[in-house]
């Protein structure tokens, strides 16, 4: 490759999921200190089948994998297991061969799955938890053990309950498969997790798969009066951040996703360098914790000072390392852990001095609230767990004040502690206003970006760049908007083929947008990554991202901009805003297009002196009126006074499955269905009834009656009608319509605009239930 850098591209599934997010944020520290661009590709979930309508379409975004091959990047690590059902069950062996035939010839890093012919790193799934279930027996004297593992097609979910099962074996007890259930490394486990408890309730002990399940596992603990570690103890794995912050801390097996994201992209380099395969195993952790303690449970770390036989001469510095270990995570990349232990030794050496006073006064105190608060400044909000602190702090000052005689040395104590509690309270509120400050500006530019992306007023080629204008706001400072050359048809069954052409439609380079020359502008999708930095003018190294662009089932391309991490929150609402100004210069160019012919045609008209004004108020296909017509001609019987409290009926009709009948039996089939959808709504709504065809594939109808009850009449004729003509047709699929209907009664000033925005919404509704088979053979065998 021309550029200096390596390209290697991380394809992950849902990129805001715990478990991807910081394997992520592992990787974009590698990326740094490899000097590699990174490339992510988020592609949700390769080919799962979701069934709720606002997640439907996510399939979309495994388009974007089948880009990715060994001329445009180095290397690929792919997050196997959580981008798809990969595995041997009958309802996943299709999908991955399928996909994994898309990287032949290109080195790859798998995370967490084994695949033949790829390089492999993953955790130590059996030490940690063989040694946790080990402690629990041998220190705890729990002699009923469950497991809550993963999918039991899950490669981690499988090594994790083999190490929990030997572990049991090695220590002489017997495997209850009934103390075994398989959930999905996800707080979704909740019921599997309550019947277990409920249905054995000697249960003393549950080592879980994840840290996710183990959460899960402590609302059920709540909601049962349990309390986690005095009633049931618990062991999770990896070793959250909420693990840590749990009122009751979870035990769990440190396996740290970042340092796994980070090791992978080092292998990938590694292996496009020296075309080799290998396989990593990363070292875990066991971390002893409260909720695996089921005696010390009522003992919080500070309580070391209630130990009758505390010396401070001998025991003062021990027991303040015990505390500070467990105040601060030491995996926080985020702070300085030389300086915080600085700032630390200061606050102990000042709370020492107090203990060894006899008699305290007022200014005694106020060099450990100095060197408290500057311990403290080391930290954000998101990187200090409060409660910990106030808990520490306050155990730690009871107890100073029950080693005090005098009274007035007690109120000293009261009062410092107050103050030290109200400063802290005021630094959380103003730590947790610049928080919200900070995220409303976020939400606010993402807004503004919405509605940037609008403003513009034609379908030309300026106008894509109306897109990435306003992108600087959520920190991009490189983008470039890649098009089809034509929308593509994708859906969920299809395996999707790259275009040999791809199109550059706009190039973002900080403040700077502009459309390419012609000559610049078409490019192939091996020189993607290649040609994308060149535009940008980019010298330095860059991490990327890519969102695909699609609305429904017609994908129209993607978007690669160097979106930063604290930004990915808004990759979605990008993604939802940017597909649906795409979609609307899609129709605005079909509509100056058609605008462009209707002239051309007018002026022939002219030519022939034939009635302009019918044919512009008619539909050259359907021979029904096009929106100009109909929007005249209802008005008109809105406005007639002697309709005034007469009811109008009013629908919305929209051709379903147009584009796919298109791509399969071209625009013949096309205009087979509009002509068939016109004749319906002509042969129903004949007797007095006011027609158009207001779009591509949208009808209007207006029928003035007396009778409100005139709806059930003509929705069971529209049904019957559709009927019959698909069963007369004689094409191997059906032309059927979704359908809005409402009814209202005629008042003065009434606009039939108002009208058609309520049909229209009954119409969104219907949409939503159509189903996408076209052919008649389909529906049969439903």
């Amino acid at each position: 490759m021309a550029n200096k850098y390596k390209n290697i591209a991380v394809l992950c599934g849902e990129p805001l999921d715990p478990y991807s997010h910081e394997i992520l944020k592992g990787a974009f520290n590698a990326s740094k200190d490899m000097e590699v661009n990174l490339i992510v590709v988020p592609g949700k979930y390769y080919g799962n089948d979701i069934s709720d309508f606002e997640s439907q379409f996510e399939y979309q975004y495994t388009s974007l994998y089948s880009f990715i091959n060994g001329k445009n990047v180095d290397a690929a690590v792919i997050l196997t297991g959580a981008i798809g059902p990969f595995s041997d069950n009958p309802s996943s062996r299709n999908y991955f061969p399928r996909f994994k035939d898309k990287f032949k010839g290109l080195p790859v890093v798998s995370i967490a799955s084994d695949v033949e012919g790829w390089s492999l790193i993953k955790y130590d799934n059996k030490n940690a938890i063989k040694e946790g279930v080990e402690y629990l027996i041998e220190e705890q004297h729990c002699k009923h053990i469950a497991m809550v593992t993963g999918e039991a097609n899950s490669e981690d979910a499988i090594e994790r309950l083999n190490a929990y099962k030997e572990a049991l074996l090695e220590n002489d007890m017997e495997i209850n498969e009934n103390l075994i259930v398989y959930g999905n490394f996800t707080r979704r486990s909740k019921n599997l997790i309550r019947d277990l408890i409920e249905q054995h309730p000697n249960v003393d002990a549950i080592v879980f798969g994840n840290d996710e399940m183990a959460l899960a596992g402590y609302d059920v603990m709540k909601d049962l009066n349990l309390q986690v570690g005095r009633d049931i103890a618990f062991l999770g794995f990896d070793d959250s951040i909420n693990a840590v912050r749990m009122n009751i801390p979870l035990a769990s097996v440190r396996a740290d996703a970042a340092e796994l994201g980070y090791e992978a992209v080092k292998l990938a380099c590694t292996v496009s360098d020296f075309n080799i395969i290998k396989q990593l195993k990363l070292p875990t952790q066991l971390i002893i914790r409260e909720s695996m303690q089921k005696n010390a449970i009522k003992k919080d770390l500070a309580e070391i000072f209630r130990d009758e036989e505390f010396d401070i001469d001998t025991q003062f510095a021990s027991k303040s390392l015990e505390i500070y270990e467990y105040l601060i995570d030491k995996r926080n990349n985020h702070i300085n852990h030389d300086i915080v232990m600085n700032r630390y030794v200061n606050v102990a050496n000042e709370l020492e001095s107090l203990f060894r006073l006899r008699e305290l006064r007022d200014n005694d105190f106020q060099r450990l609230e100095n060197a408290f608060f500057r311990f403290l400044s080391s930290f954000n909000r998101n990187d200090m767990d409060a409660t910990k602190f106030i808990r520490i702090l306050d155990r730690i000052m009871e107890y100073m004040s029950e080693t005090k005689e005098d009274e007035y040395s007690k109120s000293v104590i009261s009062r410092a502690t107050a103050r030290i509690f109200r400063r802290m309270v005021e630094q959380i509120d103003n730590s947790s206003e610049q928080k919200i400050q900070s995220d409303k500006d976020m939400f606010h530019n993402a807004n503004m970006i919405s509605k940037s992306m609008f403003l513009f007023d034609s379908g030309s080629n300026q106008s894509y760049s109306q897109i990435l204008s306003s992108l600087p706001k959520i920190g991009i400072n490189n983008s470039i908007l890649v098009m089809y050359e034509k929308p593509i048809t994708y859906l969920i069954t299809d395996n999707f083929q790259v275009p040999e052409t791809l199109y550059i439609r706009a190039v973002q380079h900080k403040d700077n947008v502009f459309v390419p020359s012609n000559k610049d502008r078409a490019i192939s999708f091996d020189e993607l990554f290649e040609r994308c930095i060149d535009l940008t003018e980019e010298t330095e190294r860059k991490d990327y991202i890519m969102l695909s662009l699609f609305a429904d089932e017609v994908n129209y391309g993607f978007l690669l901009c160097d979106l930063s991490f604290d930004y990915y929150s808004c990759a979605e609402a990008l993604v939802n805003q940017g597909s649906n100004a795409i979609k609307m210069l899609n129709l605005l160019q079909e509509q100056e297009e058609t605008s462009s012919q209707l002239e051309l045609s007018l002026e022939l008209l002219q030519k022939h002196n034939i009635e302009l004004n019918e044919m512009a108020n008619k539909d050259e296909l359907t021979g029904i009126y096009n929106r100009r017509g109909f929007l005249n001609i209802t008005q008109e019987a809105l406005d007639n006074p002697e309709n005034i409290d007469r009811y109008a009926l009013v629908a919305y009709a929209d051709t379903d499955n147009l584009k796919i009948i298109n791509d399969r039996y071209g625009h013949e089939g096309g205009d087979f269905a509009l002509t068939s959808c016109s004749n319906i709504l002509f042969k129903v709504f004949s007797d007095g009834g006011m027609i158009g065809r207001i779009g591509g594939d949208e009808f209007a109808i207006v029928v003035i009656v007396d009778e409100v009850e005139a709806h059930d009449k003509y929705q069971k004729l529209l049904e019957d009608t559709t009927n019959e003509l698909n069963s007369n047709s004689g094409k191997e699929y059906n032309v059927k319509m979704s359908v809005g209907m409402t009814m209202v009664k005629i008042k003065k000033g009434m606009q039939i605009a108002d009208l058609l925005d309520k049909a229209d919404a009954l119409l969104y509704k219907k949409k939503k239930t159509r189903r996408k088979e076209i052919l008649k053979s389909e529906l049969e065998n439903c």
